[in-house]
């Protein structure tokens, strides 16, 4: 329940936790651009009275509208502004943490909810990429046009993105003490600074699409990060698997 009808730009800054404040300072993107952005928007949401599970709502649509623009892009015009409404998926994607930060209506409800948007999220962003560069990138290997391996390579690159989560959700349901190092951000060391920052869903890995597709290199995005989403795939499961491991021998 709100506590007020009305909210500054100031309440909602400082509805953050000093260890929030820290995960941002450490994402250079989100620091810069994501945050504050996303404060300004959510100001303005509190004076529509919008709740935080209504912007969680909105944040998925942005994410699945940018998504179908990207797919169906015909021109270059309509492939930026399907990139330019992927970024914002991230920004929107914070609105609906502030709102309920500042008007003290966390809920285990409004959390799922915005797991399920940001699974949602991933799992069409670089399946959409790839849809994209397939259609305006020829891949010609020996002679022969394997252009749609970029598909492929989007769909798997989407894949790395979520598969990583539910097996750590599965051990999270099989084993009660089970307790992922990687989603504590505030003891990540520069190896995981470096990660969040270059392949992070709020990271610099936004921005770098628009570049890329500027420079006509969209297929070179695509490649690199399913290599990047791929290998931090294979980490984050031996890792899961290695403290699954470790906790079914403690319990022996």
């Amino acid at each position: 329940m709100r506590t007020k009808d009305h909210y500054s730009l100031a309440d909602i800054i400082n509805s953050r936790s000093s260890e929030k404040k820290y995960i941002d300072k450490i994402d250079i993107w989100v620091f810069t651009v994501v945050r504050p952005l996303s404060n300004l928007l959510t100001w303005l949401f509190l004076k529509l009275r919008l709740s935080a599970n209504q912007a969680t709502f909105i944040s998925t649509i942005v994410g699945f509208l940018g998504a179908i623009i990207v797919i169906f892009a015909e021109t270059p015009m309509s492939t930026v502004i399907g990139l330019i409404i992927l970024n914002f998926w991230i920004v929107f994607d914070c609105i609906d943490g502030n709102i309920a930060r500042t008007t003290h209506t966390s809920s285990k409800l409004g959390m799922y909810l915005d797991g399920i948007s940001g699974y949602c999220y991933v799992s069409l962003l670089y399946t959409a990429l790839g849809v994209n560069v397939y259609k305006n990138y020829k891949l010609i290997i020996f002679n022969n046009n394997y252009s749609w391996l970029y598909i492929l390579i989007g769909a798997l690159a989407s894949m790395a993105c979520v598969f990583p989560r539910l097996v750590e959700h599965k051990a999270g349901t099989s084993f009660l003490n089970f307790n992922s190092g990687l989603t504590d951000k505030m003891n990540y060391n520069w190896f995981y600074i470096l990660g969040l920052n270059l392949a992070g869903m709020a990271g610099l890995s936004n921005p770098l699409m628009i570049i890329f597709f500027m420079l006509h290199r969209l297929n070179i995005y695509l490649i690199l990060y399913f290599i990047i989403q791929l290998a931090i795939e294979i980490l984050s499961i031996f890792k899961t698997i290695r403290r699954v491991y470790k906790i079914s021998y403690e319990v022996d």
